[in-house]
């Protein structure tokens, strides 16, 4: 677990570095994402699977902080690892945890602030999260386009009730130099009008969402018997009565836009842009999910289309290859697109990663609306805590509660390592000012010194820090029960 735990220290923050992960498939993706990390670390080692129990946890619980609840366990795990070595029992160090683990647990329900859930606290949640993940400019800008879809999702409220996740779609594209977001009302597809000829804009859009059309997939059983040459013309003939009924039932149902899922035929192409009836095709399963929720329509073969499956959106444009693809737009359900743009993928899948993390932690802030301070100051005010806790105990125990105040210090000690700082001095100056009263002082990672935490905008859900310590404690003591652990300890 130690060595697990330093593997997640050198991705933890903004600037921290990237893991290779070789996938069943022998290909190499670059990733600091604390999950994707854990999951491929998971079949090689018990500490890999407990890394990666701690990530499901963290996961379902709060949605981030998996990088920081491995790393805390890490440092818990070393430390117990020295107080065993020196003599201490090992249920000694378990009951020093857990006492420890319920002391922080109590002080962070009296720390924490109840927070509104407008649009300034789910920003700077938002934000605090990114700058803790992504190296790039734009933060500030990214977090608020992101409360805004968020606000958009949750019914344009002035304070948020609850969110449909599901409403924010993230998209990413491969924009060589240009690094821009941008929030878009609707939704985004990669793709192109089926054919040249089509409107290129439409209003008022009757959406029929379908598997394909072919002219196969039609459903016409008809048998073409050419007993002589000029035959040829009858089985035109009777192509062009199929191709005819078939826009005859899209007018009739009023539909002039068509999601296919699959191909689209050449002749039908053509005829549909006669018809003046836009069209895309061989979209991505996850695309057609966004254009059902988006448009509240239904995916069907063309044979059972019928007017209770089509959608509805305000408007639809192409706005060009460069610009994105198709926007499908003015939804009525709070639907919104994220356009992420980077210069290659790695780049590109990382900012997609945080994006969606910091929605889902905004997600299961909701559920309790209580806040700490970010940026490792609570962690630091837990160590002074546990210091002063610690001081009426007269067991060995208290030698284990000190260990877990001074192991919380870990993420603030790998942020800083990360930071370039000199790590010794940045928490040392961290810890003084804590002892001086400033309960909200954090580092400053691209100056130096330290910050107070609430003035800068660095805020956590209280249900952040608290999972982590859960998470973390119980995996060492558990660990701490296992023979084959305590013996490598011991030698």
């Amino acid at each position: 677990m130690i060595r697990v735990g330093a593997l997640f220290a050198s991705s933890l923050g903004p600037f921290g570095s990237k893991k290779a992960i070789l996938d069943e498939n022998n290909e190499i993706s670059f990733t600091k994402d604390g999950f994707s990390i854990a999951s491929a670390l998971s079949g090689s080692s018990a500490a890999g699977r407990i890394a990666l129990e701690i990530a499901s946890s963290m996961q379902s619980t709060c949605g981030d902080g998996i990088s920081s609840a491995i790393v805390l366990a890490g440092s818990l795990m070393s430390h117990a690892a020295k107080l065993v070595s020196s003599g201490l029992h090992p249920n000694k160090v378990i009951e020093g945890y857990g006492m420890a683990t319920d002391a922080c647990l109590d002080y962070l329900k009296r720390v924490s602030r109840t927070a509104i859930a407008d649009r300034s606290t789910v920003e700077r949640i938002i934000r605090t999260s990114l700058m803790t993940k992504l190296n790039r400019k734009g933060i500030p800008q990214l977090a608020r386009l992101l409360t805004e879809a968020i606000f958009r999702a949750g019914g344009n409220l002035t304070v948020l009730g609850a969110i449909d996740v599901q409403s924010i779609n993230i998209v990413g594209l491969a924009a060589g130099f240009d690094r821009r977001a941008e929030l878009i009302d609707g939704i985004l597809l990669d793709s192109a009008p089926a054919t040249a000829g089509m409107p290129n804009h439409l209003d008022s859009a009757r959406v029929a969402i379908v598997n394909s059309l072919e002219l196969e997939d039609f459903p016409y059983d008809i048998t073409v018997v050419l007993p002589r040459p000029d035959s040829l013309a009858r089985m035109v003939e009777e192509e062009t009565s199929i191709l005819d009924e078939f826009v005859a039932k899209l007018e009739e149902m009023q539909a002039n836009f068509i999601a296919c899922r699959g191909g689209i035929d050449d002749q039908v192409e053509r005829k549909l842009a006669h018809e003046g009836i836009l069209a895309v095709k061989n979209l991505k399963d996850e695309e057609i999910r966004m254009v059902e929720r988006a448009t509240a329509g239904k995916l069907v073969s063309f044979s059972d289309l019928s007017q209770s499956d089509l959608g509805m959106a305000e408007k639809i444009e192409w706005k060009g290859k460069a610009k994105g693809g198709m926007v499908l737009g003015g939804m009525a359900r709070g639907t919104s697109s994220i356009v992420l743009r980077r210069g290659n993928k790695a780049l590109l899948d990382e900012d997609i990663a945080a994006v969606k993390t910091s929605i889902r932690l905004v997600s299961h802030f909701l559920d309790e609306r209580r806040v700490v301070a970010g940026g490792g100051a609570v962690d630091a005010e837990l160590r002074s805590a546990l210091k002063e806790a610690a001081k009426p105990i007269r067991t060995r125990e208290r030698l284990a509660i000190d260990a877990f105040g001074e192991a919380l210090m870990a993420t603030s000690h790998a942020l800083a390592e990360n930071a370039g700082l000199d790590p010794v001095k940045a928490i040392g100056a961290l810890i003084s000012a804590h002892n001086l009263g400033r309960a909200g002082a954090c580092l400053n990672l691209r100056h130096g010194g330290v910050v107070d935490a609430f003035r800068a905008g660095l805020i956590e859900p209280l249900a952040l820090e608290r999972q982590a310590i859960i998470s973390a404690s119980e995996a060492v003591q558990t660990l701490l029960k296992c023979d084959e652990v305590l013996a490598s300890i011991k030698h």
